[in-house]
């Protein structure tokens, strides 16, 4: 594949030029490949590959998606222990809050910052809905305040 990529480049990008740059940008392709196809053949049941905001990216004025770090994040949408829980009596939306909370979670620990859009579009909820419950998570557990 290697060989294909470096063909590639030079029919098709002439204004990549030199073998040595080539075969470089080549081994950064295949590299990149290994690097994803790795982490998307991980995927459980129950789980999707997201994209989220690199946690170390700082909004700046101009700042818009084209240039914007991304880094891929699996999530768990739905677990058996979510299951569980609407099994022994817990209402639906205290599991939606477990799961809001979970993914938000789950993308932080993985490097990625997810947005109240990004946890709507998953769980086919209002953005609206999901900072509701954020806030009355933090509320109730203090969990993010300087205290």
């Amino acid at each position: 594949m290697k060989e294909e990529i470096k063909t590639l480049i030079e029919k098709d990008y002439s204004m990549i030029s030199g073998e040595k740059v080539r075969e470089m940008f080549a081994s950064d392709i295949l590299r990149l490949i290994e690097q994803r196809q790795d982490f998307a053949v991980n995927i459980d049941s129950g789980q999707v590959l997201w994209l989220g905001v690199k946690k170390e990216e700082r909004q700046n004025y101009g700042k818009n998606a084209s240039n914007t770090e991304i880094v891929p994040v699996k999530l768990s949408l739905l677990l058996p222990v979510d299951i569980d829980m609407l099994s022994s009596g817990f209402t639906r939306r205290e599991v939606r809050e477990e799961r809001i909370i979970r993914l938000f979670k789950e993308g932080y620990e993985q490097g990625g910052v997810l947005s109240n859009n990004d946890i709507a579009l998953l769980l086919n909820i209002s953005p609206s809905t999901v900072s509701k419950q954020v806030r009355e998570y933090m509320e109730r557990t203090k969990e993010g305040s300087s205290d």
